[in-house]
């Protein structure tokens, strides 16, 4: 069952209004669109149930706003970029609004894996359900979203160099080199979850 929303649970400090040219905004923006009209990143009336990333530097990103509602036409309203300031505990923003609220997660998956450049959250309960039969990897606890403990729990599944892992009740992350690389990697899991369902309704 998803947790109630209730806003985010970090401390944040807006440093300017909005953020310079991104070359990757558009292509992001794109999955991000494809993924809710999918169904991996629910829309509903006040946003959506997914955020997604890409990696600006070693120490800044582009993410989701907490509430956005996915467009097909970039709406720079929608993306803010962040920078954690570890020794404050704190997220420097530029952008309109508040950044997504598992903006710890991406945070903490690009500290500590290089090679990573883009991070794909979504929430399928199907993919959860049928986890074994998908061989996906699976954080043992569940935890509350946007906190340090689901970030952590993630990272260390993460850490067994899969690229697609699921959290316990809550939803899937993809990570990958590239914007392309990561959304490939979700629509393949995507297409699993089909042919498994395909197979199953075969059987009965």
């Amino acid at each position: 069952m998803m947790e109630q929303y209730t806003g985010i649970k970090f401390t944040t400090k807006r440093v300017a209004g909005s953020f310079a040219p991104c070359p990757f905004l558009e292509e992001l923006n794109t999955w991000v669109y494809v993924l809710g009209e999918l169904g991996l990143a629910p829309v509903h009336p006040e946003g959506a149930y997914g955020n997604h990333s890409c990696r600006l530097s070693c120490t800044s990103f582009i993410i989701t706003c907490s509430g956005m509602v996915p467009s097909r036409d970039v709406r720079q309203e929608n993306y803010c970029e962040l920078s954690y300031q570890e020794e404050e505990e704190i997220f420097l923003v530029k952008g309109q609004r508040e950044p997504s609220s598992e903006s710890f997660l991406h945070s903490l998956i690009y500290r500590n894996f290089k090679d990573v450049s883009a991070i794909m959250h979504g929430h399928s309960s199907l993919m959860n359900t049928f986890s074994r039969q998908l061989g996906l990897m699976e954080t043992e606890k569940e935890f509350p979203y946007g906190t340090k403990e689901l970030a952590y729990a993630a990272m260390q599944v993460l850490r067994l160099q899969t690229p697609f892992i699921l959290m316990k009740n809550h939803g899937f992350v993809a990570t990958g080199a590239t914007i392309g690389q990561t959304a490939e990697t979700v629509l393949e899991q995507y297409a699993g979850l089909v042919e498994l369902l395909r197979n199953s309704a075969a059987v009965e």
